[in-house]
């Protein structure tokens, strides 16, 4: 299979289930020695790490490239990716900056609330050529956060994987505190060959409230195809040719942690292996119901049997053939 590289953040997240913030926490229970929750998962997380992840285990050639510290989650970083059957060997190292932890809250209506350390130095690196050698397919996994909050390093990464003549990939993370330069940002999108914002990112980016007006911008900044992923409705897929709306697979949510990283992934799996768009938004779309269906971002596909075997569930029938 063709050789994938996912670049980007890694951190370690804690997720706590049952402590519904948005509904408060009584004073008597806040004074309690220990308040009682329904659980607590350790586990890998950002966005370069989930998709690297997920690809190892569907048994791609996947190398993973994130700023990591030299400290007890950096090693839990690399040591699960290596698990998962992914090259470390690109992993950029700080012995000054430590790696990042984030605790997760899940909420009873299934939404997040965010613990975030401040953003560790150890993730803002300079890509460099020979981490693109031998790659066919890049995805930037972290668009508008460290490392890739600077226009400046979107374009070098840009450049430097197109020289190596790989197809671009590129997932958003872009918030309404984002203080990024949209002018300067936008030109340095161009050469991206498969763009997946949300619906909200979407529209922080372009400043579009129709969907439709929000892919023509992004084709108009130089992006060959614009996918915006729309949860439950499925996502919508357009470039100058074709536009068209792929549904969503229908299941049970239980946790919506790295859902956009497993469709991404499953997606890059589907280049890798040549298949039509088609069959690429069915994979994307069952690695994506899979995620959603476990808590944890990664915690769900367990290796190529469990996406076969959700495709077999919903009776999806591959154009291409069988995985």
């Amino acid at each position: 299979m063709n050789k994938i590289l996912c670049i980007g953040n890694a951190v370690v997240d804690i997720l706590l289930e049952g402590l519904d913030l948005k509904q408060g926490i009584s004073k008597a229970e806040f004074y309690k020695e220990s308040l009682m929750i329904s659980g607590i998962q350790i586990s890998t997380g950002g966005d370069a790490m989930n998709e690297a992840t997920i690809l190892g285990r569907l048994g791609a050639e996947v190398a993973l490239v994130a700023g990591i510290g030299c400290d007890k989650s950096g090693y839990m970083i690399e040591n699960a990716a290596k698990s998962a059957g992914v090259d470390t060997s690109k992993i950029v190292w700080s012995e000054k900056e430590k790696t990042q932890n984030i605790i997760l809250a899940i909420q009873a209506d299934k939404e997040k609330l965010f613990f975030r350390e401040p953003q560790s130095n150890s993730g803002r690196f300079m890509p460099t050529e020979d981490m693109f050698y031998g790659v066919n397919i890049v995805s930037i996994a972290s668009l508008y956060n460290t490392p890739f909050d600077c226009a400046d390093v979107v374009k070098k990464t840009i450049r430097m994987a197109k020289k190596q003549g790989a197809v671009v990939c590129a997932d958003v993370i872009y918030g309404v505190d984002c203080e990024l330069d949209d002018a300067e940002m936008s030109k340095a999108l161009q050469g991206i060959d498969y763009i997946f914002p949300n619906e909200e990112e979407a529209y922080l980016m372009t400043g579009e409230r129709e969907i439709a007006d929000q892919a023509r911008k992004l084709l108009d900044y130089g992006i060959a195809n614009v996918i915006i992923k729309r949860g439950a409705k499925g996502s919508y897929f357009r470039n100058k040719q074709t536009e068209k709306v792929y549904p969503a697979l229908k299941g049970n949510m239980v946790d919506a942690t790295g859902a956009g990283d497993s469709f991404l992934a499953g997606f890059c799996y589907g280049l890798a292996n040549g298949r039509c768009p088609e069959d690429c938004f069915a994979i994307a779309g069952a690695a994506g119901l899979i995620a959603v269906e476990s808590v944890g971002a990664t915690e769900g596909l367990k290796d190529l049997d469990t996406l076969k075997t959700v495709l077999d569930r919903y009776q999806v029938e591959l154009i291409d053939g069988r995985l």
